[in-house]
């Protein structure tokens, strides 16, 4: 998996914390390519660390992968493997 990272200054005074991270999937979802924006205004203040803005990035993929991506279908690959390893 790779992530791009950027940080971006908007013209507005704030960007609320709802807003203040995307995602957006780069190519095909089998390359797992992705872009993370970081975006604060010009009256923001950068307060997090690098590590706080890691857990952040972390936490805004796990909810982009929730919302975005299906879960595989394990039950169907189980059965297919029991059934093969039966024959």
């Amino acid at each position: 998996m790779i992530i791009f990272v950027s940080i971006k200054y908007v013209p507005v005074p704030m960007v609320p914390q709802s807003e203040r991270f995307l995602f957006r999937r780069v190519c095909q979802r089998s390359y797992h390519i992705f872009r993370f924006i970081a975006r604060y205004g010009y009256k923001d203040v950068r307060k997090e660390n690098h590590q706080t803005f890691e857990q952040l990035l972390m936490e805004s993929l796990e909810k982009f992968i929730d919302t975005n991506i299906p879960a595989p279908n394990f039950e169907a690959s189980t059965s297919e493997e029991a059934s093969t390893s039966e024959g």
